[in-house]
C-alpha cells in the first residue's frame, strides 16, 4: 500500500493523528518508471525515472536515484537527483548527495561533501517561483 489517508483507523480501532503519515518504502533493486505521487512519506533506496510528488518527507539513501522533478514538503538525500526539487519546507543535501538541477526551498542545509550543480532559490511567503 502506498499510503493511507490521514485520520484512518489503525489496527487497534483508534483514529490516527492527522500528522501521522505512513511511509512508502521503495527497496534497493526496484525501479519505478513514470510519475509517482503519494500523500505519505517516501523512503527511497531504489530508482525512480519520472516526476515525484510527495505530500510528506522524501528520504533518499546513498543507493537511491531520481531522474525527474521532485515536489515535496521536506527532502533529505544521500543519493543522486537529476532534475529540479521544490520543497515547501526544508531541503537537506547530505555529504554524499549529488544534485543536478535547480532547487527551491524555505530552509536549506548542505553538508560538506555534497554536490549541487544548479541554482538555489528561497521560497518567499510559502509560494514556489514558477519556472
Amino acid at each position: 500500500m502506498l499510503g493511507r489517508k490521514n485520520n484512518a483507523e489503525n489496527s487497534s480501532g483508534h483514529e490516527k493523528k492527522s500528522n501521522d503519515l505512513d511511509f512508502c518504502n521503495i527497496a534497493l533493486g526496484t525501479t519505478i518508471e513514470g510519475s509517482f505521487k503519494t500523500g505519505s512519506n517516501i523512503r527511497l533506496d531504489g530508482n525512480i525515472v519520472g516526476d515525484v510528488h510527495c505530500g510528506g518527507k522524501l528520504v533518499m539513501s546513498e543507493t537511491a536515484k531520481i531522474t525527474g522533478n521532485i515536489h515535496c514538503q521536506n527532502f533529505r538525500s544521500e543519493g543522486q537527483v537529476d532534475g529540479d526539487i521544490t520543497a515547501i519546507d526544508k531541503i537537506h543535501l547530505m555529504n554524499k548527495s549529488v544534485m543536478k538541477g535547480n532547487i527551491q526551498y524555505k530552509r536549506l542545509q548542505i553538508d560538506m561533501g555534497a554536490t549541487l550543480n544548479g541554482k538555489a532559490s528561497k521560497i518567499n511567503n510559502g509560494t514556489p517561483k514558477s519556472k
